[in-house]
């Protein structure tokens, strides 16, 4: 009888890059037991095993037994049978992975599919050391023609959702981690394949509840941790948020970007020395956060008038040899750092000079909200009011800034008199942004107002 050990296919950890982590499912029991009772005899999709075949295989299994894998490998691939075997080609593939000679193995499962093209487990195991590979692109279609010949197990369904997920298919994706998880119920990937696809579909609430249940049944999985910060932020629980991604880092587990993530929570959260720690720590690792994530860090810092931690970032951000490349190459990118630059000089350094870089970069993009704000204050502070009338008429027609916009302007006007004008602009920003201390200010301009034209 031939060994069942033979014609199943023996996994070794493997880490696959992409947007869901797959690799502990290589080290998964559940994994092993699906590929050791998954091969039966159907003629329609396995080739017969002939009386020759069956002697060779029986000498390979017995080297397996011994645990000479090399020997069992060498007398297979030396056998004068192999040629015309699509069985004992699938095998040495087999043996091959086992042995991690991943790309040999994907050689041999070709190999045997061209000789017996319905070979349904050659497509399955072929689809798995490619997407084991990164290349799920090339995995998806085996597994699919697995299916189409009967391959209705937890791992060739639950793969096809990993593809479905990595391909933006997350509705696909959901159903395949659906049906996987049915008949590999102990499999946890399939059940974070779910979780991960009802986030992109814009659950959270059903994702973080998977992602809890998943975790309380390996809270050591770093990864886990950060998806599951990822969907408390839409579900408007930042600082649930900033815990897990704590218990993240303390697992040794943050990259870069997760790090400057983390370093905004706390800063929205008005701590701005721990999110200084955080920035400081993403940009002083191996490797360093994409630079836009890094000058949304510096303009939060802005807007929050921390102009020295503002300008401490971009003196690291000239500092780092990648993104001084990044700066020649994008325009955009330039322009933004170019702007926050100029903002911090206006306010912490040579302000004539920051302004005057200020107004060249409205000049290219007229509609920027904060910096005409920004402008505006420093005219307004010169003495300038006209100036900084104008710069908040153009700032009041950027929806984000409208509001702020139309309250300064009211303030200047009133300061100066022009109660009508100023009593117009308030009460626009009253109608955007409703508030009680505006209100009241509004309240006792009118008494001014009213008092002026008894006069």
């Amino acid at each position: 009888m031939i060994s069942r050990l033979l014609i199943v296919f023996l996994m070794i950890p493997c880490s696959i890059a992409g947007a869901l982590p797959i690799d502990s499912l290589w080290k998964s029991e559940v994994f092993q037991k699906s590929f050791t009772a998954a091969y039966g005899v159907d003629s329609r999709v396995e080739p017969r095993v002939s009386s020759a075949e069956k002697e060779v295989l029986n000498v390979v299994a017995k080297k397996m037994a011994e645990e000479d894998r090399a020997g069992a490998i060498a007398f297979l691939a030396e056998s004068s049978l192999l040629p015309s075997s699509a069985l004992m080609i699938f095998n040495l593939g087999s043996l091959q992975f086992e042995q991690g000679q991943r790309e040999e193995a994907i050689g041999n499962f070709r190999r045997a599919l061209e000789l017996y093209p319905n070979f349904r487990d050659a497509h399955r195991n072929l689809a798995v050391s490619l997407v084991q590979g990164g290349d799920h692109e090339g995995a998806e279609p085996h597994l699919r023609r697995a299916l189409e010949l009967g391959s209705y197990d937890g791992l060739t369904v639950g793969l096809l959702g990993y593809c479905h997920s990595l391909s933006g298919r997350p509705h696909a994706a959901l159903q395949s981690y659906r049906m996987a998880a049915m008949t590999m119920p102990g499999e946890l990937q399939w059940k974070l394949g779910e979780a991960v696809s009802l986030a992109a579909l814009g659950r959270p609430s059903a994702a973080a509840s998977i992602y809890e249940e998943l975790l309380a049944a390996s809270p050591e999985r770093i990864e886990w941790w950060v998806y599951l910060a990822d969907v408390q932020l839409p579900l408007g629980k930042p600082t649930a948020a900033i815990t897990s991604l704590e218990v993240a880092r303390r697992l040794g587990g943050l990259d870069a970007s997760q790090m400057f993530l983390l370093g905004q929570l706390y800063l929205n959260a008005s701590l701005s020395g721990r999110a200084m720690h955080y920035f400081r720590q993403g940009l002083q690792g191996d490797s360093s956060p994409l630079l836009n994530e890094v000058l949304d860090a510096v303009e939060s810092l802005i807007q929050r008038r921390r102009l020295d931690d503002a300008k401490e970032l971009v003196d690291m951000i000239r500092r780092v040899a990648g993104y001084r490349e990044e700066l020649k190459e994008g325009k955009k990118t330039a322009a933004r750092l170019e702007r926050a630059i100029s903002i911090i000089e206006l306010w912490a350094g040579d302000a004539e000079a920051g302004a005057n870089r200020l107004g060249k970069l409205l000049g290219d993009n007229p509609f920027d909200g904060f910096g005409l704000l920004m402008l505006a204050e420093y005219w307004q502070a010169k003495g300038d009011a006209e100036r900084a009338i104008m710069l908040l008429e153009r700032a009041s027609l950027v929806s984000p800034y409208a509001a702020e916009a139309h309250r300064r302007r009211g303030g200047i006007l009133v300061g100066r008199g022009d109660y009508a004008a100023g009593l117009m602009a308030l009460r626009k920003a009253q109608d955007l942004e409703p508030g009680n201390l505006l209100a009241e200010y509004i309240r006792g301009v009118e008494r001014l107002e009213r008092l002026f034209e008894r006069e």
